[in-house]
């Protein structure tokens, strides 16, 4: 094996681990401020309200996310996500808050809580995510108490649905370097990983006519197989149709323009090598 082959079998490795790792490793993020959290459920709850305060609900039950926002609002909007959620008063038993909030609470106000929920977007009557122990207070300051547990759920079950009513919030300001960091290992998972795969065996020459429509048919049909294998396991229904629309019609043309690059690229290399060693 010559020393460009061995390098760049060693750089094509190196490769494979930093998108594994990227994977597996979590990656240190700014924490998101409350308006950023509250703006994934903004849909559902409204607008964010002004002077938000949040922490997390640890409860280390199961794989749900606990959330408290405390808040000033006023009783037209208590009265509104009471009817929404189905919040009533009475208590459920697993309903824990720390000692400090449980303090807090005003005695002479009732405490509501709804059953379980799935909170599914209007447009298209999917699912988004699974809420349950949410529980709607005030505390003795005026303040509104609003906490509940959440996670990322597209299935269906014999839940009540709450569909959004809200323009959606913007989400997270991910930080410049991490969009840049996942946009790159997504360009190399879909373009880089197969294309370098084929350039592993020294057989594969780009300059041989079945080698070049082989180059290309791998660009094209890699992330369609990619997308059959997880899009059932992401989304559903009309989502995953979306989704692969998306692929056929803006991925493609893209992955397309990549291989193409790289196929030249590979040519000139293939030649340049050629030239020096006749």
């Amino acid at each position: 094996m010559s020393r460009a082959r061995r390098t760049y079998c060693i750089c094509y490795a190196l490769m494979i681990l930093g998108l594994a790792a990227l994977y597996f490793l979590p990656i240190p993020l700014p924490k998101p401020t409350p308006w950023e959290d509250w703006s994934t459920f903004q849909a559902w709850l409204g607008p964010p309200p002004q002077e938000l305060i949040e922490e997390e609900w640890a409860t280390g039950k199961d794989d749900y996310k606990g959330v408290i926002f405390v808040f000033h609002a006023t009783e037209d909007w208590h009265a509104e996500i009471a009817k929404r959620f189905g919040l009533a008063e009475g208590r459920h038993e697993n309903i824990r808050l720390q000692p400090h909030w449980q303090e807090a609470l005003a005695p002479e106000t009732p405490l509501l809580t709804a059953h379980r929920k799935r909170l599914a977007e209007i447009c298209t009557g999917e699912p988004v995510y699974d809420v349950k122990d949410m529980t709607l207070a005030r505390l003795r300051d005026g303040r509104t108490l609003l906490v509940f547990r959440h996670r990322w759920d597209n299935s269906f079950g014999n839940h009540s649905y709450v569909f959004s009513a809200y323009e959606p919030g913007e989400g997270r300001d991910f930080p410049t370097w991490y969009v840049v960091l996942y946009g790159s290992a997504v360009v190399a998972f879909i373009l880089l990983v197969p294309l370098g795969f084929l350039l592993l065996f020294p057989r594969f020459d780009v300059r041989k006519k079945g080698h070049t429509v082989l180059w290309f048919a791998v660009a094209l049909l890699y992330p369609i197989g990619v997308a059959f294998l997880t899009i059932p396991v992401m989304y559903s229904g009309s989502e995953a149709l979306i989704a692969l629309i998306g692929i056929l019609f803006l991925l493609e043309p893209l992955q397309l323009i990549g291989a193409l690059v790289l196929y030249l690229l590979a040519r000139s290399i293939r030649a340049i090598r050629h030239s020096s060693h006749p």
